[in-house]
């Protein structure tokens, strides 16, 4: 005669084992009635008993030493082999990562940090990576998120200022190289010369600076004068600028030439932007160099 006990034949190695159970993801942890010294959870079943468990791995998810707290992290673990972490952004379908934020960590609480990237093009989908790194050399596993980025103004952005532009927007750009074209005699077609490699744009903005009040998506026109006074300020401060369209268009500039503001014809008081491209806004060097990142990463 056969019996069975749980799920195995009696005499089995497992017959005394109780009937295996699914569940979902177990969200939640209950210890009552009795004097604990440590509770230890991990993902991996085939992880031998222990009575001392002091580290964590990939698989642990918990483990609370009940030292007059509840703490069952890994908070302790992560500061001693994290000094820092280090934020990456590339466009999608594109290879190359470029770090734009290095966060130190000495404490607990500088693992609740948050960063804003202002310098993203429009119409375009940005992958964006976050790593832990030790000494500022060997990187950890890798988390990688994407969002897509669009808006409807134009903008113009320092470290800590940034400009809307959102009426009477009227722009043009051009490419500029170092060539020329020399005609000689006796040949039926010119000479081309282009003497060094210099292929950058230029261009300019025509552009109604006004204040807009966000939260009630309404413009400011009793203080316009104070506000475009404010603006002249900015726009010739002599730093270098991002300049970027709702079209996509992005380039590293500085303001050139004087700037002149004039009314059009609703009453409008309209400026005029010269600007050229002095740098890549893809180039970590170049935006460190215009304070626009914090860390030259291309030259460490």
């Amino acid at each position: 005669m056969l019996f069975f006990c749980g799920n195995t034949m009696c005499a089995g190695k497992h017959s005394l084992d109780t009937s295996v159970i699914p569940v979902d993801n177990i969200t939640t942890v209950t210890i009552q009635d009795c004097l604990a010294d440590k509770l230890f959870i991990s993902k991996n079943p085939d992880q031998e008993y222990s009575k001392s468990i002091e580290y964590w791995n990939y698989d642990t998810i918990m483990i609370a030493d009940f030292k007059n707290d509840l703490l069952a992290g890994n908070l302790a673990f992560a500061l001693e082999t994290v000094s820092s972490i280090r934020i990456k952004q590339r466009e999608k379908g594109t290879f190359e990562w470029r770090t734009i934020y290095d966060i130190p960590i000495q404490k607990e609480e500088d693992l609740a940090f948050k960063r804003t990237y202002p310098y993203a093009r429009s119409k375009t989908t940005y992958e964006f990576a976050v790593l832990p790194v030790l000494n500022n050399k060997v990187e950890g596993n890798v988390n990688i998120t994407e969002c897509y980025s669009e808006f409807a103004a134009d903008y113009l952005i320092e470290r800590d200022n940034m400009v809307q532009m959102i009426l009477n927007i009227k722009y043009e750009q051009t490419r500029n190289q170092n060539s020329d074209v020399v005609t000689t005699l006796g040949r039926k077609y010119p000479i081309y010369v282009c003497n060094g490699s210099a292929n950058y744009d230029s261009g300019s903005f025509e552009v109604t600076f006004i204040s807009l009040d966000t939260a009630t998506c309404t413009f400011d026109v009793n203080d316009g004068i104070n506000y475009r006074n404010q603006i002249d300020d900015f726009l010739t401060n002599k730093k270098k600028e991002i300049y970027k369209t709702s079209n996509g268009d992005m380039w590293l500039i500085n303001v050139v030439d004087n700037i002149p503001r004039n009314i059009d014809e609703q009453k409008n008081p309209v400026h005029t932007v010269s600007w050229v491209e002095t740098g890549g806004y893809n180039s970590t060097t170049d935006m460190y160099m215009a304070n626009l990142l914090d860390v030259d990463y291309e030259n460490l």
